[in-house]
């Protein structure tokens, strides 16, 4: 019943933001290993991702080309790739906040270097703080979700939304503390202009050190 009601939540959460192919992507990575498990069938984390990337692309498959869904299926895959090498190098060598902290710093390292060359070739600026910034807010996100989730579901009714709307302000508040603090740190971030070359060679590059992760 709970994987049931999370899959419902989840869906309803993807229609109240227009589904947008990367909240489809999110939503199906979600629903597949929860309806695997719930008939008992053992389910890949890349399945889901295949899963996850293939359907969006069914209703618009330029969406491909988004640099918001290219980056979006870059980072789930990046995240398990680096969770698997984090987990590996941490081992049992720490226990308890020290270990996840360091888990969570080495995954947002490696996924911030897995998905450099979509930044550098899209934006043509790279992140150098960004590991640290979303470490920092993290815990932020864990709260502001289920409280955009309530807005969004209460927006009907303003006299429900408009209390709703209003909690998440110090939260998007501290999000925007959060930003501006990593963005003024000297070298926060490089500029790069990557020609055709470089950027095969750098999406070459990451492919092949997401693959050494999962090793």
């Amino acid at each position: 019943m709970a994987a049931l009601a999370g899959l419902c939540g989840t869906a309803v959460y993807v229609l109240l933001l227009g589904a947008p192919p990367p909240a489809v992507r999110a939503g199906v990575m979600l629903a597949v290993p929860a309806i695997a498990t719930a008939i008992q069938r053992p389910v890949s984390s890349w399945a889901a991702v295949a899963w996850g990337s293939a359907l969006p692309l069914l209703d618009d498959p330029l969406a491909a080309l988004d640099i918001g869904y290219q980056l979006s299926v870059g980072g789930m895959a990046g995240l398990i790739a680096a969770g698997a090498w984090a987990r590996r190098v941490v081992g049992d060598r720490l226990t308890g906040w020290r270990a996840t902290l360091v888990r969570e710093l080495l995954t947002g390292v490696a996924v911030a270097v897995l998905t450099a060359p979509l930044s550098a070739w899209h934006v043509g600026r790279l992140s150098l703080v960004a590991p640290v910034t979303n470490l920092v807010a993290s815990p932020l996100l864990s709260v502001l979700q289920p409280a955009l989730f309530v807005t969004l579901a209460a927006a009907p009714v303003s006299w429900l939304a408009a209390p709703a709307a209003a909690a998440t302000e110090p939260l998007l508040a501290a999000f925007d503390v959060i930003a501006r603090a990593g963005a003024a740190l000297p070298w926060a971030a490089l500029t790069v202009s990557p020609g055709a070359a470089g950027g095969a060679a750098a999406a070459l590059a990451a492919v092949g050190l997401g693959t050494a992760c999962m090793a």
